[in-house]
C-alpha cells in the first residue's frame, strides 16, 4: 500500500523503503520513535523525513534491514567498521552493532582475510565443557558430557538457543549429528518450518530426537549397538552410528544394524560410505540403493580392495573424493588411505 510507503532523505541522498523494513529490528529504535512520532521530525520539500547522517553508510544499514543479511565487502565498508558501528549505535540498532563489533574484534586479530558474519554465543550459567559443536543449515548443536542445546540464527537477533535436552545421556557423550529439514505438507509439527533430527553417541547407544523450531519435540527411541558407538552421522536422510564391530543406519524410524569387520576408520563420498577396517579392506555402502537392502536385512557391505601389505596392516585413516558425474567423466573415485605403519597409499578409479 501507498500509506506503508516511508521516504527519506539521508545527508542528501533520497531513499524509499517500507515501515516494515524500518521496523523489521524489535525494541525502542530510532525508526521506532521516528514513525510513532515520539521525536521530532525534519521533512524536506519533497515531504521526505531528513536524517543528517552519512548516506553512503546508511546505504548498508538499509540493506541490512532489507536482508538481515550483514555483508562487510562493500567499498563503503572497507576500513570504515568503526563508523559502520557509530551509525548501528545512533540508530539504535543493538544486534547489529554487537555483529559488528565482533567483526572489528576479529579483523583487528586476524590476517586470515575478509568476513562476512563473525557471531558469538555465550555459555549459560550451567553449562559445561562444550566436547563436540555441529552446524547444518544455520543451526547448531554443541554438547556436553552428558546433555546438547541448539541453537539458531534468527536473522537480526543472531543465534538464539531454542532446543535443550531434557534427559542426562549415560553414560557421556561420545558423538552427536546434526540434521536439518525443511517441513513439507506432511510435517509432524503444525507451524513449523524446520525440523531437526538430533542423534547422540553415548555408551552401545544411539538416542535419536526430532524437534522443531517452534520448541515441540519426538523422541524417536535409543538403539543399541553390540559394542561403544563411536561415530554417529548423516548420510543424506540416514543416519549411521559406527562401532567396532557393527553399522547401524536409521531411516524413516527404522534401525537395521549389520556385523562388519573391526572398523578403524571412515569416509563419505557421495552417497558411498566407505569402511576401513583393521584387515586392510576398505569396504563400501551405496546408500543411495539402501532402500532396496531394506527387504532382504541386508546392508549390502561389499569389499572394494584390500591393502596388499604382507603382513596385514590397519586402514587408520581414509579420505575419499568422488566428483560429480557428467557427460563426459563418468563415475570415479579417489582414495587415499593411511595404515598403522606410517604408509600412505592413493587409490585412483576411472570408469
Amino acid at each position: 500500500m501507498q500509506s506503508d510507503l516511508v521516504y527519506l532523505n539521508v545527508g542528501g541522498q533520497k531513499f524509499c523503503t517500507s515501515k516494515q523494513t524500518l521496523l523489521s529490528v524489535p525494541g525502542d529504535t530510532f525508526f521506532s520513535s521516528l514513525l510513532s512520532e515520539r521525536i521530532s521530525s525534519t521533512k524536506d520539500s519533497d515531504g521526505a523525513y531528513f536524517i543528517d547522517r552519512d548516506p553512503n553508510l546508511f546505504h548498508l544499514i538499509l540493506n541490512y534491514l532489507r536482508t538481515k543479511q550483514l555483508s562487510l565487502l562493500h567499498d563503503a565498508a572497507k576500513g570504515n567498521l568503526g563508523a559502520l558501528i557509530h551509525e548501528s549505535q545512533f540508530y539504535g540498532f543493538s544486534s547489529l552493532t554487537k555483529q559488528l563489533k565482533m567483526c572489528q574484534d576479529v579483523e583487528q586479530k586476524s590476517t586470515c582475510g575478509s568476513k562476512l558474519f563473525c557471531g558469538k554465543i555465550e555459555p549459560s550459567e550451567d553449562a559445561n565443557k562444550v566436547k563436540i559443536v555441529k552446524v547444518h543449515a544455520s543451526t547448531i548443536v554443541a554438547a556436553y558430557e552428558k546433555s546438547f542445546s541448539c541453537y539458531q540464527y534468527r536473522g537480526v537477533r543472531g543465534f538464539h538457543k531454542f532446543y535443550s535436552s531434557s534427559v542426562d545421556y549415560e553414560p557421556e557423550i561420545q558423538d552427536i549429528a546434526l540434521h536439518v529439514k525443511v517441513c513439507d505438507s506432511h510435517c509432524s509439527h503444525p507451524g513449523a518450518s524446520t525440523i531437526n533430527i538430533v542423534a547422540v553417541a553415548h555408551g552401545c547407544k544411539a538416542s535419536i530426537v526430532g524437534f522443531s523450531d517452534t520448541g515441540a519435540d519426538t523422541s524417536y527411541g535409543t538403539f543399541q549397538l553390540p559394542s561403544k558407538v563411536t561415530n554417529v552421522f548423516h548420510v543424506g536422510l540416514d543416519m549411521i552410528a559406527l562401532s567396532y564391530s557393527h553399522i547401524g543406519v536409521w531411516r524413516s524410524q527404522q534401525w537395521q544394524a549389520q556385523r562388519v569387520e573391526p572398523l578403524t576408520s571412515y569416509d563419505v563420498g557421495g552417497s558411498f560410505l566407505l569402511l576401513g577396517s583393521n584387515s586392510g579392506s576398505i569396504c563400501y555402502v551405496d546408500m543411495e540403493k539402501f532402500p532396496l537392502r531394506m527387504k532382504d536385512n541386508d546392508l549390502l557391505v561389499t569389499q572394494m580392495y584390500k591393502d596388499p601389505s604382507v603382513p596385514t596392516t590397519a586402514i587408520t585413516a581414509m579420505s575419499v573424493y568422488i566428483p560429480t558425474k557428467t557427460k563426459n567423466s563418468g563415475n570415479w573415485i579417489e582414495i587415499a588411505y593411511g595404515t598403522a605403519t606410517g604408509l600412505i597409499r592413493v587409490i585412483v578409479q576411472y570408469p
